[in-house]
């Protein structure tokens, strides 16, 4: 995320409505696409109807219908649907219908595994949000059918931590560690759905557990981001307790690598965000040694204000003074511009010294910002 795009949302939005913090939406879930289409339906290719192929190389086929998920009776029956005739579907297929309903335009047909349609019927039935609409999806998380599986993906990465968190005992705690490391065994995983493992991990695991993140994070061998070293250091945090907001403090000020620190961050924000384990005052200052520089300290000036860190003004003042400080200015004076402090006005009064196009680029960006109740 770039920095002022961050600063937008981190600072100038009081409070955040986030889906799984660890965890991005890859597309559109089937819910989505069924809410949005006029019509769907799982249907079955009827051979003895089929017609000849058209110039263009497809065929209209005619589809049986087998279960309306969306429409009224003027579906009917049967529907036509254009297929490859070298690639003719021999079961159950997803057809999804757009444009008027009167007269609809059939999409090409998803063919559908018997998970599938298994998956698409319990659909209709499932709660609309919150965690029993996740407990029904639970257990198509690790499904063998790639569509079934991604979707299911989506539908936990799109819902609140606490949802997730509501889970509770629906979790089956071996299940989850058995899954989380068959995919780190796995080359082919990808990153987003150990992420999603370790997310689970965090509300479930017990202290224990510790011992799989230590034993995965010292082997120098395998790549960060495949493991989903910021979830994984997340879900240390929720086992480990103090112990783990100790290490990875220790990480933030001793380690140079971007990588790592910017994925500690993310753990912190995690912990920040959505849970309640840690004192906030703790996590905020667990994140000043990103102050040391006017590299790092671009990623981290944003979540010390949402935070409602107002200790580091003196630091910022430094910064803001740096020759090189021109990338983080508008993140300081929305900080000041934010702080309850009585010294807030007179540090954004230097700062307008310093640099007073900094200033108004970030009343023009952000317009009026006011500053959070000094609880």
């Amino acid at each position: 995320m770039r920095p002022l795009l961050a600063c937008l949302i981190l600072l100038a939005i009081p409070r955040l409505a986030l889906g799984c913090l660890f965890c991005e939406a890859l597309a559109s879930t089937l819910s989505d696409d069924i809410r949005e289409s006029a019509a769907c339906v799982i249907a079955q290719w009827d051979r003895d109807a089929a017609a000849p192929a058209s110039d263009v190389g497809m065929q209209l086929a005619k589809f049986r219908v087998t279960k309306v998920l969306k429409g009224d009776g003027r579906i009917g029956s049967q529907v036509d649907a254009y297929i490859l005739p070298e690639e003719p579907p021999t079961g159950p297929v997803l057809l999804f219908a757009f444009g008027d309903p009167d007269a609809p335009q059939w999409s090409a047909p998803l063919p559908l595994a018997p998970v599938s349609v298994k998956y698409l019927n319990g659909l209709q039935t499932a709660p609309a949000a919150g965690s029993d609409r996740l407990g029904y999806f639970l257990p198509f998380l690790v499904a063998e059918d790639r569509h079934v599986a991604d979707d299911t993906y989506n539908e936990f990465a799109r819902s609140p931590f606490a949802d997730i968190q509501g889970l509770g005992d629906r979790l089956d705690r071996q299940w989850v560690l058995d899954n989380l490391q068959s995919y780190l065994k796995d080359d082919t995983t990808p990153p987003h759905r150990i992420r999603l493992m370790w997310t689970l991990l965090s509300v479930c695991g017990e202290p224990e557990d510790v011992a799989l993140f230590e034993r995965v994070t010292k082997d120098k061998t395998i790549d960060r981001n495949a493991i989903g070293w910021d979830a994984a250091m997340g879900c240390y945090m929720s086992l480990a307790g103090p112990a783990g907001l100790e290490q990875v403090k220790q990480l933030l000020s001793s380690s140079d690598d971007e990588q790592t620190l910017f994925m500690a961050l993310n753990a912190i924000r995690f912990h920040a965000v959505e849970t309640k384990r840690f004192d906030q005052t703790e996590l905020a200052t667990a994140l000043h040694p990103l102050l040391r520089n006017v590299r790092l300290a671009a990623y981290v000036i944003p979540d010390l204000a949402r935070m409602e860190d107002w200790t580091v003004g003196p630091r910022l003042l430094e910064l803001y003074a740096l020759p090189d400080a021109a990338p983080i200015r508008i993140h300081i004076v929305n900080y000041f511009r934010t702080s309850p402090r009585p010294d807030a006005a007179q540090s954004l009064a230097t700062c307008r010294e310093i640099d007073p196009v900094a200033v108004r680029r970030a009343e023009l960006l952000f317009g009026t910002l006011r500053p959070r109740p000094n609880e």
